[in-house]
This record gives structure tokens, C-alpha cells and sequence, in this order.
């Protein structure tokens, strides 16, 4: 027992020397100088913003530690971006021949600040990289002393927080909470492909023509798209999302350029309307409305350059006995309604409510400025006590209600007692 013992011994010695050593050689090597001079000089040569570090640690098993890390604004005064800390996570056998290989980044406790400028460009738009890529590495290795080979292939962020203001937008301002996971693959050096899952969690957001607050909103989704820096465009195949369990399926491209242009198409599958939370309806809808039943959504959006166009919107939305109700009224109603850009048409569309059904067609014209509706409703028969849901009594009505049919039950007893002589 002995002789196994002493051998396992031995073996962990020889371990933790060759750890130490590791050690000892990634820290002479990946000095706190050499990685604040490549951490600062590459964001700044790629974003054109000034960037600050707080402190680097370089470890065996986790890789390089940066705390405190800031991206200002372009007034280098006020924060863009800050991380708590964040992690590059490099490969071992390329570093003991001198190379340093970064793949995985990790980003934990991050505050992202997104504002829209009055001329409609956002607060980041400028921060596309320009520089040739031979030029930026040549630069890059001087400045650290480091043959760095950046194939970042796994980014995790973990509760990072996002601001968004846009005064004169009709999202005024919205907190966000986000947490990712995505995996990235480069095709040259300025073209990538990336998939993943990332968990939103929308805090708060307020709304601007209803003055509503929306608050503790989550969407999940999965993604799959393509990245053209070059261009400045988004080729996105697919993005799955689940918004309040409502089922969402997002494509098309995205060109984050100035002006910002998309063209996307936009599928919601048949989806319970009851589903929808109460107080995100009471945002979109007039008080007091209910909805149930299905609609299905098929929607092509886009938005060509010029700051002044709005975005174009073309498709339909199918009902599958879609209810529509209030205190007095309630209204069910099987069809399609197709929009266009000035224009929103019923077609096929039945009206059902008890023993009532009746086809309508119509149009609505010029539905985003002053509303014009031509609306033509057929039918045979209708039953206004079926259209209309009586009104639930009130407890005073009730009570005086209670009150007249004792006063008539008294009066009538009193009528019938015999008369005194």
C-alpha cells in the first residue's frame, strides 16, 4: 500500500510544479502592462471610443480577468458601456509557444446606455470599424508586445443591464435586462455568422401617446444570422422568440447604417388572445376591452432610407373566433383583414354572437392621420339582447331594487287584510 501511495505522491507533486510553473510563466508572459495596452488600444483602434480598465488578473484555469472596464462616450466623459468585469478565456498550448489565442469571452454585471440622437442615428452608430484589419493587428502587436490571434467563438453575458431613451420616440425610455449565450464563427475580418439563445427581461418601458408604463416582461428567444461589418448589415435566417408565451418568428436583414433600413417578415402561428397579460392589453387597447379566440399574423415590415419615410407595412391577420368584449357589448368574428400601407380591408369576415352572424367587408383608409371607414354589414336576422351583455347591478341598484319589491310585497299584504268594520 505503501509503494501506490508514494507513486500518487509523486505524481501530485510533479502536478503542482508543472502548475506553478504554468503559472509562473503565463503571468511573466501576460504581464498586467501587456494586457491593458491590448485591451485598450484594440477597443479603442475598433470603436473610436476612449476605454478604461480598473485592475487585470491573469489566471491558469479561468485566463484574463479585467474589472472595472468602461467604454465611453464620444465625449469620453459620460459611460457608454461598463462591465463589472469580463473574462477572455485563451487557449494553453498556443501559449507556451508565445502566442496568445483568445476564444471565449464572458461579460458579468454590465450597464449598456443606448440613446437616439435628434437626428434619429443612435449614440453607437459611429462606432464602426473603419481601419483595415492588416493595419489594426501590426498595431495592435506593437503596442502589447503580444501575437494575438482574437477567434472569439463563445460570448456569455450574464445580467447586463440596458438603458434606452429616445425623447421623441413613441418608446420613450425602457430598462432591460438581458442574459446570452452565443456562439460566433468568422468567415474573414469583417464578416461573421452567429447563433444562439438570450432571456429578456423588459423592466419597465414607457410608451409615450398612451403614458403607459410597462413593467417585469420576458421574451425568450433563439437566433441564427449573419453579419456583414463592411456593409453594416444584418442577415438574419431566424429569430424564435417567445414574447409573454406568445409564439414570434422574425427574418429578413437589418442595416444599422445611417439612415437604419430593414425589410422583415413577421409570423405570428395561431395564437389565444386570452393569453395576453392585462396589462400590456390595457396599453394597446381602449378600457375595459377583453379579448379571446385565435389570430394568426403574417406581416412584411420595411423601412427604406430617408429619415422622414416611415416604415411600410404590408400582410394580414387571420381570426379564428376571435372575441371582442366589454361590459355592454360582445362581438366574435371569423375572417381575414389585409393591410397595406394606407389601407386596412375586411374580407371574408362573419360576425357571430348568439343567434346572430353577418358578413362584413369594408376598408379603412388612411388609418395612420384621420381614419376614413366604409364598413358594410349583411345579414338577415339580428338580436340586439345577443349582441349586448346586460350590466352587471350594483350593489346600491340591487339594495334598491330589494327595497321597491318589499315596499310593493307589503302594500299588496296590506291590500288583502280584511277590512275594519
Amino acid at each position: 500500500m505503501k509503494k501506490p501511495l508514494k507513486i500518487a505522491v509523486i505524481i501530485l507533486a510533479v502536478l503542482l510544479a508543472a502548475i506553478v510553473a504554468v503559472s509562473v510563466l503565463i503571468k511573466s508572459f501576460l504581464t498586467e502592462e501587456r494586457v491593458r495596452a491590448l485591451v485598450v488600444k484594440t477597443v479603442e483602434k475598433s470603436l473610436h471610443r476612449k476605454t478604461v480598465i480598473g485592475a487585470v488578473d491573469v489566471s491558469l484555469f479561468r485566463g484574463i480577468v479585467v474589472r472595472d472596464f468602461e467604454i465611453r462616450e464620444r465625449d469620453a466623459e459620460s459611460v457608454f458601456f461598463r462591465a463589472k468585469e469580463f473574462v477572455l478565456a485563451y487557449r494553453l498550448l498556443p501559449l507556451l509557444t508565445g502566442k496568445l489565442m483568445i476564444d471565449q469571452l464572458s461579460i458579468t454585471d454590465a450597464d449598456i446606455n443606448v440613446k437616439v440622437n435628434p437626428d434619429g442615428t443612435y449614440n453607437f452608430s459611429d462606432m464602426a470599424r473603419t481601419d483595415k484589419p492588416e493595419e489594426i493587428k501590426e498595431e495592435e502587436k506593437g503596442a502589447s508586445g503580444l501575437p494575438v490571434a482574437l477567434s472569439v467563438k463563445t460570448i456569455r453575458i450574464e445580467n447586463a443591464k440596458l438603458g434606452y431613451t429616445d425623447p421623441a420616440g413613441k418608446l420613450q425610455k425602457a430598462d432591460v435586462v438581458l442574459q446570452a449565450e452565443l456562439i460566433l464563427a468568422g468567415h474573414s475580418a469583417t464578416a461573421l455568422s452567429s447563433s444562439g439563445s438570450f432571456e429578456v427581461t423588459l423592466v419597465q418601458a414607457v410608451l409615450k401617446d398612451k403614458k403607459t408604463t410597462l413593467k417585469d416582461l420576458r421574451t425568450k428567444a433563439r437566433y441564427r444570422l449573419d453579419v456583414d461589418m463592411e456593409a453594416k448589415q444584418l442577415a438574419i435566417h431566424s429569430v424564435d422568440l417567445d414574447i409573454l408565451k406568445i409564439p414570434v418568428n422574425i427574418s429578413g436583414t437589418f442595416n444599422y447604417a445611417t439612415p437604419t433600413t430593414y425589410d422583415l417578415a413577421v409570423k405570428v402561428p395561431e395564437y389565444n388572445l386570452s393569453q395576453i397579460p392585462p396589462d400590456l392589453a390595457s396599453a394597446f387597447l381602449p378600457g375595459g376591452i377583453t379579448l379571446g379566440g385565435n389570430i394568426s399574423i403574417l406581416l412584411h415590415l420595411a423601412k427604406k432610407a430617408g429619415a422622414e419615410n416611415s416604415a411600410e407595412i404590408d400582410g394580414q391577420i387571420r381570426m379564428n373566433r376571435t372575441s371582442l368584449t366589454n361590459q355592454r357589448l360582445n362581438l366574435v368574428l371569423d375572417g381575414i383583414v389585409k393591410l397595406t400601407q394606407d389601407v386596412i380591408r375586411l374580407e371574408s369576415v362573419k360576425l357571430i354572437a348568439g343567434r346572430n352572424a353577418a358578413d362584413i367587408s369594408g376598408a379603412v383608409k388612411n388609418y395612420r392621420e384621420t381614419p376614413d371607414i366604409t364598413v358594410n354589414v349583411q345579414s338577415k336576422f339580428i338580436s340586439l339582447d345577443d349582441l349586448l351583455v346586460p350590466a352587471p347591478a350594483s350593489a346600491k341598484s340591487r339594495e334598491t331594487a330589494g327595497s321597491v319589491k318589499d315596499e310593493k310585497s307589503a302594500a299588496v299584504k296590506k291590500e288583502l287584510e280584511p277590512m275594519d268594520l
